[in-house]
């Protein structure tokens, strides 16, 4: 946040020193609400990547204890996927 705000410092200085009205700083403005957002949306992607990596060890574990029910569970989609896909459409 300190950098942002030493970079609209800089912005300032220029614009006095050159006396332009050209810098939209409504924008700017706009831009720097904006930063920390991102940085909320980093902080809760890397929190769902985590959540899913724990949920595919727990998922792993209970494979384990009893595969049978995969097999069966994947045993019917995949009938079921070959049934709608083996039709004949006219």
């Amino acid at each position: 946040m300190a950098r942002i705000q030493s970079a609209l410092d800089r912005l300032d200085r220029v614009a006095e020193k050159s006396k332009t009205t050209s810098i939209d700083w409504g924008k700017l403005s706009t831009m720097k609400d904006q930063i920390p957002m991102q940085w909320q949306w980093d902080e809760a992607k890397q929190k769902a990547v985590d959540k899913s990596k724990e949920m595919a060890k727990e998922v792993d574990a209970k494979a384990h204890e009893n595969p049978w029910v995969f097999v069966a569970v994947a045993a019917v989609f995949s009938l079921i996927f070959g049934f709608f896909m083996g039709r004949k459409s006219k």
